[in-house]
């Protein structure tokens, strides 16, 4: 029983960066754009944390840092992908090799290759009271910090997608761009603001990566979690509840990955192991198949007649 409250327990841990990039994910593509900017956001994110955190000594300064920048990212792909009507996936693509080739390129030219050192991260915090429940309390309750924060985020990004006018405001540019502007919705204004909004939920997942988890940085060190973020969105049907459940699939298949890697009497290689989070992802995708419908204007150019 230990060993799964254990197993679980990392689960979650091992999740909250890939649901922060989900709940991104769902904004900017609830609004008709699509998130590939994802995984540029979070891995320029995982940087900036580190580098802010080891010049001032204050992670916290750190992961805001590094949640702004995830924010600048996505404001600059929304120039490109909403204001110029570039190809978004295109754009996206293109912002992903740029941010990692600038994070190794300035990886390699401050700290050469001794890798930057680790810092004095984020660690477990018990609940008092809450974390003494059996099986439940060690699983949910004696996490990282930023994890509770995770806690409240996922309903309260539902609430607002779903029960404010401005999360109605964004499901209807993605839907009908043109009807929301006969309304006096701004659909450009409205689009720009909801992809920096998914990009600032994207560096802020880089910077949980990065502070709380690994704390260091090394070369594309994000490991395709923006892409996961994606997948989790789709999955839940762009509802950051629905992400969450998708979110936790990728972090049991990480978690599995962690401990197999652990056990001796298994002969496996690693390159295999660490294949079991996009096998998951795989398996997701096929679960899924068809039967999400992206928002109807999706990556559609609109331009105020």
């Amino acid at each position: 029983m230990n060993e799964l409250v254990l197993y679980l327990s990392s689960a979650i841990r091992l999740s909250i960066p890939i649901l922060l990039a989900a709940i991104g994910v769902c904004f900017s593509e609830k609004a008709g754009v699509y998130c590939m900017n994802a995984d540029s956001s979070m891995l320029s994110s995982c940087f900036i944390s580190i580098v802010v955190t080891l010049a001032t000594g204050n992670p916290w300064l750190g992961c805001i840092v590094g949640i702004l920048v995830g924010g600048l990212c996505a404001a600059l792909f929304s120039i490109f992908a909403v204001k110029l009507g570039a190809n978004q996936c295109l754009v996206g693509l293109a912002f992903n090799f740029m941010v990692i080739g600038l994070t190794s390129s300035l990886l390699r030219l401050f700290w050469n290759t001794n890798g930057i050192p680790h810092i004095a991260g984020l660690d477990e915090v018990a609940i008092p009271g809450l974390s003494t429940i059996p099986i439940i309390g060690p699983i949910f309750f004696n996490q990282p910090i930023l994890t509770y924060v995770v806690y409240f985020i996922v309903p309260i990004s539902w609430y607002v997608m779903f029960k404010t006018t401005w999360g109605l405001k964004i499901r209807s540019v993605g839907e009908n761009p043109r009807c929301a502007d006969t309304l006096g919705i701004n659909v450009i204004k409205t689009r720009i603001v909801s992809v920096i909004v998914g990009g600032l939920f994207c560096g802020f997942g880089g910077a949980v990566l990065s502070i709380q988890q690994v704390q260091t940085f090394t070369e594309e060190m994000s490991g395709a979690r923006g892409w996961m973020g994606i997948i989790a969105a789709y999955f839940g049907g762009w509802s950051p509840i629905g992400a969450a459940g998708a979110s936790f699939i990728f972090g049991l298949a990480e978690a599995l990955e962690k401990r197999i890697q652990l056990l001796d009497f298994i002969n496996l290689s690693s390159y295999v192991i660490q294949m079991f989070p996009y096998i998951a992802a795989l398996i997701v995708i096929l679960l899924t198949g068809s039967s999400r419908r992206h928002p109807a204007a999706m990556a559609k150019f609109y331009e105020k007649q």
